[in-house]
Formats: C-alpha cells, structure tokens, sequence
C-alpha cells in the first residue's frame, strides 16, 4: 500500500429551498444524499488516479455507513482498515436558500474523532501518510512522533484542528494549510497577499519541508527551500466549492507519487482543484478523463 489516508468520512446531506425561507417554517425544496469529508474526498481522488490508498477512519454501524462504504469500494478505495463501531456515522447537514447560500450547518461528527483499531497495521504498511483528521492533538502528535519515518502529508481541515501538529512541523514533509490556518500555526497575522512568502518562510524554518498555501480565487502560494512563488488559479465555472481544497491536496501526494518537481506538483494540483469546483460532486466522477486530457 502506497497512500494511508488518515482522515474523517462523512454523509453530506444537503437541503436547497426552492423560494425564499421563512423562519419557523417549512420550505418546497430539494434534498440529496453524498458521500464527504477531508479524508474520504482526498482518498478517493487518488484512487480516481490509480493509485494505491487505503482510508483509515471510524464509521457508525448505519445505513450512511454503507453508503460511503459502496461509494469508496467502487472507485477502489481499500476500506480494509475502517473501524465500524456501534452508533451513528459523521454527517454534516447544510441547509441552503433560495439562492445557493449557506442558512446553516449541523456537524454530527463524534464518530469521526474515535481512533480506528488497525490504525497502527494501517501507518505501518503505508509509504506516505495524509493527515486530515478529528483526532485529539495528543494522538495525532503520537502517531506522527511514531511514524515519523514515513513522507507524512498534512491537510489541517480548520484552524482549531490545526493546533494538533504545532509541536510536530518538523516531522511532516508536505503541508497544505489555507491562509487562516497558516496564521494560526504561525501564531501571527498578515494585512496582505504580498506577507504570504513570509508565512511560507516562517513554516519551513520550522523544519516543513514543502509548504502550499491556498488562497481561494487568488490561487495559492508553494515554497519549499530551493523554490517559491505564486500560482494563479485557473478560471472556470463554479458549480460546488466543497472539495475543491481536498483535491489539491490530493494532487500533492500524486506529484509525491510521480516524482514531480514542486512546480509541477503545485500545477497539477491546481488543476485537479479546477475539476472539482466544476463537479456537483464533492470528487468529480470524470477527473481520470479530465487528467488525460491534461497531460496529453
């Protein structure tokens, strides 16, 4: 196994008002089921790309747990080391109005923060280790601590979440952070685009190896201690923004797998991002065609 993803899977389920909501009332609408979370979408765009990963994460003993498990079984995800416990899976609720704006989310996530029991068989087995989880900062910092001979690969989720791996920056290979959870680990804040390097610097001083910043539509920002610069996002028509980062990601351990350059790892991440923002889905189902096109 080359790709152990350490990472949250979750049940989107998502409610569009067709008119205007009114509070205390019901709404005609629409609602659908997908399948999400950091660690699932990151594992299986890979899987998309044929590569060898496994999603190590906890799942509840209900029908959303089968769901996702069918949806990671058909793209060829290895779902071996998913620890079923009794109980509800992770979902995350959103309710959006008329227009497409967020109204509210509820995230149902405890599952989601219970340490799988063949997470050890799961770490031991893998070449590179992508971090995305729900995990306390305490045993987040042990595994990293103990497997800190692996390529350890962080995608931090959220700025509160990102406090897990302060006291283990040296340990990780590659971090792609947002610009809030970059200033969060830096424990500073910037006034503009043009102190983004300085972030960048700050993190691989503290032993970072590579370093992506995303900045939304303003693109992102890589560095490592050889190369640097910014990378323009690449325009195209926004359909769902939700997995758009964890494709990026994504594309970090492929260009890890290949064996790319960091410019080339930073510029195919940026297209695999393009794929998702297109996509209803959290993981575009056409992005194996949509690279073929791209590197041909």
């Amino acid at each position: 196994m080359k790709v152990a993803v350490i990472g949250s899977a979750l049940v989107d389920i998502i409610a569009k008002s067709d008119q205007p909501l009114v509070l205390n009332d019901s709404s005609p609408g629409q609602t659908k089921l997908e399948a999400g979370g950091v660690g699932r979408n990151i594992a299986e765009t890979l899987a998309h790309l044929k590569e060898d990963v496994a999603l190590v994460s906890t799942f509840g003993n209900d029908y959303h747990a089968q769901f996702m498990l069918d949806s990671l079984n058909q793209v060829g995800v290895d779902t071996s080391f998913i620890y079923k416990v009794e109980g509800r899976s992770a979902t995350y609720t959103s309710i959006f109005d008329d227009k497409g704006d967020l109204v509210h989310g509820i995230a149902d996530t405890k599952t989601a923060k219970i340490l799988p029991q063949k997470i050890d068989e799961a770490l031991s087995k893998a070449d590179i280790l992508v971090f995305s989880s729900n995990h306390s900062i305490q045993e987040t910092e042990a595994l990293i601590r103990k497997y800190q001979d692996k390529i350890i690969v962080v995608d931090p989720i959220s700025t509160t979440k990102s406090l897990a791996y302060v006291n283990v920056l040296n340990l990780i290979h590659t971090l792609k952070c947002n610009l809030l959870e970059a200033e969060t680990l830096c424990q500073t804040h910037i006034k503009s685009l043009e102190e983004v390097p300085t972030l960048a610097n700050n993190l691989l001083d503290m032993g970072i190896k590579r370093v992506f910043i995303t900045l939304g539509e303003s693109g992102s920002y890589y560095a490592d201690k050889k190369e640097s610069g910014f990378v323009a996002a690449i325009e195209t028509e926004v359909v769902n923004v939700s997995g758009a980062g964890d494709a990026f990601t994504a594309g970090l351990v492929f260009g890890i797998l290949q064996n790319l350059n960091i410019q080339e790892t930073v510029a195919f991440a940026t297209f695999l991002s393009k794929t998702s923002l297109e996509s209803e889905k959290a993981v575009n189902p056409y992005l194996l065609r949509e690279v073929l096109d791209y590197v041909t």
